[in-house]
């Protein structure tokens, strides 16, 4: 189950802007215009329409990079992370050491089932920023979701012993009590379906040798 109520990533995501215009000065008055009414829509909620105004300024070459990235939050919000993933991807392979970029993009991977390169992109952003306890946080949150426990939990005891009254950790106590119920959840359940193979094996051996004597 994806975790979100302690995400930073998912409020930098959703409600910042990102200022990545490409090119020299703006040349058509009208795209300004579509940025200007996708970003009202966005700010009162109606995202299917901001959509409509984003796309439009997207088809004039000084907006593509800002109108990607406000595309990829309209999507984010309306829950289609595949296309949140396509407008965020071009974005993170020209700045792959932009951190709002690279954590956005992972996060809507996340969102969109693609745990194994959201994990690339969150272990290299922590290595390469082990000093940021955003982007610790972060790492310890994809630990939990790739469901390695384990290492989630040392990682967390790491962080406490790394960052003291840190605004991005308030919320670790809640992060490891998730961690650690998830970890006893899982080990039930595996648990359970030994027993139930045993019993389906117990069952098949007891079948067989009842033919057997009856041949």
């Amino acid at each position: 189950m994806l975790y979100r109520s302690g995400c930073v990533i998912l409020i930098i995501f959703f409600f910042s802007s990102c200022a990545i215009i490409s090119g020299g000065a703006v040349k058509k008055e009208m795209a300004s215009e579509y940025l200007e009414l996708g970003n009202a829509y966005a700010n009162v909620g109606r995202y299917e329409k901001a959509i409509t105004f984003y796309e439009k300024a997207a088809k004039h070459e000084p907006y593509t990079n800002i109108t990607q990235y406000s595309l990829a939050r309209m999507y984010a919000l309306t829950g289609k992370w595949g296309k949140a993933c396509a407008m965020l991807e071009p974005l993170y392979v020209q700045d792959p050491n932009n951190l709002m970029i690279s954590n956005a993009y992972a996060y809507a991977l996340v969102s969109a089932g693609e745990m194994d390169t959201a994990q690339e992109i969150y272990s290299k952003n922590y290595y390469e920023n082990s000093k940021d306890p955003v982007a610790a946080r972060n790492y310890a949150e994809i630990l939990f979701l790739a469901e390695r426990y384990d290492d989630a939990l040392a990682h967390i005891a790491v962080l406490r012993e790394q960052f003291v009254d840190v605004e991005p950790l308030v919320d670790i106590d809640d992060l490891e009590k998730k961690i650690i119920e998830a970890k006893e959840k899982k080990a039930k359940e595996e648990e359970k379906k030994a027993i139930k193979n045993d019993d389906e094996k117990a069952d098949i051996e007891a079948g067989s040798e009842q033919l057997e004597s009856t041949e």
